[in-house]
């Protein structure tokens, strides 16, 4: 992939294996505008940010090629267009598929995990491209539990006083000074951007 059109989501790709012509492998020029299948519906879908490679690394994919002439349906969404020519795999009617690095050059390390479903980017936005609300996240990953124990424990104090004495306002317990894990979450919109 040499260049992303991201507004139209389209490509600009030059094929890297050579394909049988006449009996005889050739390259295959550069090919403008190929569509990009992102996986998506009427009303949701997936979609990344396609960088050009840079030596072996960068937006690899698979170029395919549709058996029949797509070209009014992928720029006019015309179906059953009446002056469709009849032809194969032609290269005005490819589209390109993101993903599959060369086997020599894997994805990196931190782009898996054994039992998870990884999903490695800069940013995460859910909901849409406007999302800025930020995600709740665990400001002590090393003590997660010790925080909300010890916030519970502050709670119990409370109510055991207020339980044993007269009405009256609470005694404020000491501790909760030291919880600094914890705080108030607003989620007043789906929008959600995680970086």
């Amino acid at each position: 992939m040499l260049a992303y059109d991201a507004a139209t989501q389209t490509v600009t790709v030059q094929p890297l294996v050579l394909v049988p012509r006449n009996g005889t492998l050739r390259p295959v020029g550069i090919l403008q505008q190929v569509q990009v299948r992102w996986p998506a519906g009427a009303t949701w879908s997936i979609v990344g940010d396609l960088t050009p490679p840079t030596a072996i690394t960068g937006s690899f994919g698979w170029l395919r090629f549709a058996g029949a002439d797509i070209s009014a349906w992928k720029m006019q969404a015309t179906e059953q267009d009446p002056t469709a020519i009849p032809r194969q795999g032609a290269k005005s009617d490819a589209y390109f598929e993101p993903g599959s690095q060369p086997v020599s050059v894997p994805l990196a390390a931190d782009a898996y995990k054994a039992g998870a479903l990884v999903i490695r980017a800069a940013q995460l936005l859910l909901g849409d491209s406007a999302a800025t609300l930020a995600a709740a996240r665990d400001t002590d990953p090393t003590t997660p539990h010790a925080q909300v124990l010890l916030w519970m424990a502050s709670v119990e104090t409370l109510l055991n006083a207020a339980a044993g004495s007269p009405p009256g306002p609470p005694v404020v317990n000491p501790s909760y000074t030291t919880i600094t894990a914890m705080g108030q979450i607003a989620a007043t919109t789906t929008k959600v951007k995680i970086s």
